[in-house]
């Protein structure tokens, strides 16, 4: 017999949402390939900007996913190592200060704008010499790793089932439904299949011809032993390069690449920032390139090279911590949002997935999606459908894409 609901892919997405439709009581089988899981959840910085919100509507899914913490913090039964901290932004010294100023004044609240001792005197690790001023943003922090576990075990605990297994395909009928999931180990079967596997996905929908605005790069960090050094909250730099990587590869111009599989020579981005979790570890980046499976493998000893140079400029007391080079593939959107809804012409299909600010939105969004597969769709929630018309721009400043 087969469930109500088959979820491909056990991140913070996929987990998030088979524990709100478990609690809804349905039954729901969770399959993911690695234990602990391997993606861009675990190797992100786990940072929550509450204040990222741009309009009304994500200020308020930012606010009800800040709550949220707070909630499944009592309500599951590990540990998700949540906390309120900042968000520090230093502006280099070459950098037009107004400019950079405006960029962030749209988010509510709007950022502190601090001297280069002033952001010293809340993060004594920084290095002010390089830089002019700093931003600071009120910001969350949630360890990834521990809060997939928590929500992991609050799923099982409700009769989910977790199937370690990787999907290699589909099983379907002429009348365009999903009939069974292929998996390295025995087929799954399921009434419908809602697909939350990050860059993943679009492998998986290509494989059943359906084409949707979902990217993907890749993300590289250092992940450091423990220190005793503190790193108070989240350090990320004021440049926008990740974002003109994703504007470029977004570009109706470069389909052709994604569809074709043709090369494209992109510069990475480089943005010196990093965090510490509660056991004294550090994760500290970060670099995103365009690079796809089929291509040749990244130089780690020049990546990791080239980070830690860029880091002993803000950081110098971390930039030679003894750490271990760390890279995923990040997926994202054309137009900074999210993609959740229904895949048509497949009738029961469903993708949860391509967040640019995952912490901030995907706790809220898990709980009124799951709502809404269970019963009725809120209208709000169309402006998050896969198959919305996009039209191509730059996403807004969001320091806390994953990782």
């Amino acid at each position: 017999m087969g469930s109500d609901w088959a979820i491909v892919g056990g991140g913070l997405t996929g987990v998030s949402l088979a524990y709100e439709l478990a609690k809804r009581q349905q039954s729901v089988v969770l399959l993911e390939q690695h234990d602990p899981i391997q993606g861009a959840t675990r190797w992100s910085y786990g940072g929550v900007a509450y204040w990222s919100g741009t309009t009304p509507w994500l200020q308020q899914l930012c606010q009800e996913s800040r709550d949220r913490y707070a909630a499944l913090a009592q309500e599951l039964a590990l540990d998700i190592e949540y906390r309120d901290t900042h968000l520090l932004i230093p502006i280099e010294a070459e950098q037009d200060l107004a400019a950079v100023c405006q960029e962030y004044q749209s988010f509510t609240p709007a950022p502190d704008l601090l001297t280069p001792q002033e952001a010293q005197d809340i993060e004594p690790l920084l290095n002010p010499s390089p830089f002019q001023a700093a931003l600071r943003f009120p910001h969350g922090h949630v360890n990834p790793l521990a809060l997939v576990r928590a929500y992991r075990q609050g799923f099982v605990a409700l009769g989910g089932t977790i199937v370690q297994t990787r999907v290699t395909g589909w099983q379907t009928t002429a009348q365009q439904r999903i009939s069974g999931i292929e998996t390295t180990g025995n087929p799954i079967l399921s009434d419908r299949v809602i697909l939350s596997a990050g860059a993943g996905g679009r492998s998986l929908l290509n494989q059943l011809g359906v084409s949707i605005p979902l990217y993907f790069n890749q993300a590289e960090l250092i992940e450091t032993e423990a220190t005793d050094l503190p790193l108070n909250g989240v350090v990320l730099p004021a440049n926008q390069s990740r974002l003109r990587l994703e504007s470029t590869l977004t570009d109706p111009a470069f389909a052709e690449i994604w569809h074709q599989g043709k090369p494209l020579n992109l510069p990475p981005a480089l943005e010196p920032g990093g965090v510490q979790f509660q056991d004294g570890r550090c994760c500290l980046g970060q670099i995103s390139r365009f690079c796809r499976p089929q291509d040749p493998a990244v130089d780690r000893v020049a990546s990791e090279a080239l980070m830690r140079e860029a880091i002993a400029k803000i950081l110098p007391d971390l930039a030679t911590l003894p750490g271990t080079w760390r890279h995923c593939r990040v997926s994202f959107s054309a137009d900074g949002l999210p993609l959740i809804g229904a895949l048509p012409p497949w009738e029961n299909l469903f993708l949860f997935s391509g967040f640019t600010s995952p912490f901030a939105l995907v706790p809220a969004l898990a709980v009124r999606f799951a709502q809404g597969l269970v019963g009725e769709l809120e209208p709000e929630l169309e402006i998050f459908a896969p198959t919305r018309s996009t039209t191509h721009s730059t996403p807004k400043p969001s320091p806390e894409h994953c990782p």
